[in-house]
């Protein structure tokens, strides 16, 4: 099974996809497959929305989001695939889990996956977008390295293992870097996130138990 299958679950059903609508402006429509339906976003990424007759492969009882990233980093184990961010969100009404895993691209730079899972109790979407690295890959995190070396907030051992604050995947940097996929990653989920809707007939489904924390 690949990685995106572990991710992403497995059967998707075709009939659950008429439950579902995006109307976004500048994202363009590619057509519709028997297991998704596919956009291209104004980055000109790819955008996928899929939905799944069965039951969604998340454990339910946790508590707290955090609970998930243990979840997932167990579920990516050894693929060479490390998850940025995991996080509550909402997406058209109803409770979700927002991930951001990267994958390095052979021979340089990362793609990286975001997702909205937007589960029931015997069903559920996913909302992905994939963004790969273009040009010139590691430009992000060479600037912020030298910015945060100099400032003090990384030290940098002779085996060129760093530590301190450094995290060049976060959020707080997207807007600076608009280009790099992490970032376009998360815009483009954003925008799909805030427009996608659900018939009456989903939203009145059976819910799944997501942690409210």
């Amino acid at each position: 099974m690949g990685l995106f299958d572990r991710l992403f679950g497995k059967n998707p059903q075709g009939s659950l996809l008429d439950g579902i609508e995006l109307i976004l402006e500048g994202f363009e429509f590619q057509g519709r497959e028997e297991s998704k339906m596919v956009w291209e976003t104004p980055d000109g990424d790819c955008l996928g929305i899929y939905a799944f007759s069965i039951p969604p492969d998340l454990p339910q009882g946790f508590r707290r989001s955090s609970d998930y990233r243990a979840f997932y980093e167990k579920m990516l184990g050894d693929s060479g695939a490390s998850l940025v961010e995991i996080k509550l969100a909402e997406a058209a009404s109803v409770p979700a889990l927002w991930t951001v895993v990267k994958v390095p691209q052979n021979p340089s730079g990362m793609s990286y996956v975001a997702s909205v899972t937007i589960p029931f109790r015997d069903f559920s979407f996913v909302l992905k977008v994939q963004c790969a690295e273009h040009g010139m890959t590691g430009v992000r995190e060479a600037l912020l390295g030298d910015r945060l070396l100099s400032a003090g907030m990384i030290e940098v051992d002779d085996d060129g293992n760093i530590t301190g604050n450094w995290n060049p995947d976060s959020e707080d940097f997207d807007k600076e870097f608009p280009e790099h996929p992490v970032s376009r990653a998360r815009r483009s989920l954003t925008a799909v996130v805030g427009a996608v809707t659900l018939t009456p007939a989903i939203l009145a489904a059976p819910a799944f138990s997501l942690p409210t924390e």
